[in-house]
């Protein structure tokens, strides 16, 4: 799974947040129609970027492969005492 970046604006401040995305899951498990629920717009992008490299097992239906429309939660935490780290 692919971490998403911490965006700079958000390093410097020291700011924090979630994103709830919504995205399908195609036949293959790749990602696709990635859309933004709810969340900090700060985040949105690096979230988005995240899950679009995201891989996943195909969901099987009766034996088949089959697209799948799903959700994640992406949080952007900076631990206690740390900052976030040096890309």
């Amino acid at each position: 799974m692919v971490r998403p970046k911490y965006p700079e604006e958000a390093k410097k401040s020291g700011a924090q947040g979630k994103v709830r995305l919504s995205f399908s899951i195609t036949k293959d498990g790749s990602v696709e129609n990635v859309q933004v629920m709810e969340g900090n717009e700060l985040f949105a992008a690096a979230a988005i970027e995240a899950v679009q490299q995201w891989k996943y097992e195909p969901v099987m239906l009766n034996g088949k492969a089959v697209r799948a429309d799903t959700s994640a939660l992406v949080v952007f935490e900076i631990p206690k005492g740390k900052k976030p780290k040096e890309d």
